[in-house]
């Protein structure tokens, strides 16, 4: 597009400070409003599948939870029926936060294309860097667990090993 564009008034991409709007604040270029724009429907599908999996943890939590004396035919079914029930609240509670920052990040996207605005923008990488940063630690810490779980069954694996040697 030609800085003189009649689709973007106030578009300039050679005045000093980057292109003004018609405020005279600064404006996002159409090239970054292009490829925020065809991101938002999968930002907004990711957040609606990450709240319809965290609801679908909380049937299943409750099902376990109150579903205990169908458990209770096996040994101890009732208490790993709320012991697993816990645990499964707890990981939708996981896939809430992530969810929460996508619909977030996509309704500012939402904003940044109706305002042009550099601050809006802000807004919006401001949301998506909360989600990598939440993924990020728990990635972290799913690591950290999954090389405590090796390492614990190395040892189990080597006692195992040893007691069978020694018959």
């Amino acid at each position: 597009m030609e800085p003189s564009s009649p689709a973007y008034p106030g578009y300039n991409p050679y005045a000093p400070g980057g292109p003004t709007g018609p405020a005279g604040g600064q404006e996002v270029t159409p090239a970054i409003l292009g490829a925020l724009r065809v991101t938002r429907p999968w930002v907004l599908l990711f957040s609606i599948l990450g709240f319809l999996g965290s609801g679908l943890l909380v049937l299943f939590a409750l099902f376990l939870v109150f579903g205990v004396s169908f458990l209770k035919s096996f040994h101890g079914g009732g208490l790993a029926g709320i012991g697993l029930g816990i645990v499964y609240l707890l990981l939708s509670c996981l896939y809430i936060a992530p969810s929460l920052f996508l619909l977030r990040y996509a309704k500012s996207i939402a904003s940044l294309t109706l305002s042009r605005n550099l601050g809006d923008l802000e807004q919006a990488l401001t949301h998506q860097r909360s989600f990598w940063r939440f993924v990020g630690i728990l990635a972290s810490i799913m690591l950290c667990i999954y090389a405590f779980a090796l390492i614990i069954a190395l040892i189990f694996g080597a006692g195992a090993l040893m007691m069978r040697g020694l018959r």
